[in-house]
């Protein structure tokens, strides 16, 4: 749907501008202009974003949309040449993402 794809648009300016909290707050006040989203319908919204942008950005624009959620950054742990990250969405105890979660979590908003 269009209002997603603008909604993940500014997702990504948000990330680019700013630190992942206040970009969480940004692209949240713009999710709440539109309908919530149910947790499958959230599920799909995963599946329509797949490798656009990062996943910090699929992350803000999912959760914009899905009351009661939180965006859980997570690592692997450090590798061979760089520390791993990775974002994705919980509501409720359910992981909705197109990747799988980090192991280990790192920060929760």
């Amino acid at each position: 749907m269009i209002e997603n794809r603008v909604l993940h648009a500014i997702a990504k300016v948000a990330v680019r501008t700013g630190s992942p909290l206040r970009a969480r707050r940004w692209v949240s006040a713009v999710g709440r202009l539109l309908p919530p989203l149910s947790v499958g319908e959230a599920m799909a919204l995963a599946v329509e974003l797949g490798t656009a942008g990062s996943c910090l950005t699929q992350a803000l624009t999912i959760a914009a949309r899905l009351p009661r959620s939180a965006v859980v950054i997570g690592s692997d742990g450090p590798t061979e040449s760089s520390f791993s990250a990775h974002a994705w969405v919980e509501c409720e105890g359910t992981v909705i993402s197109a990747a799988p979660p980090a192991r280990a979590e790192i920060a929760r908003f």
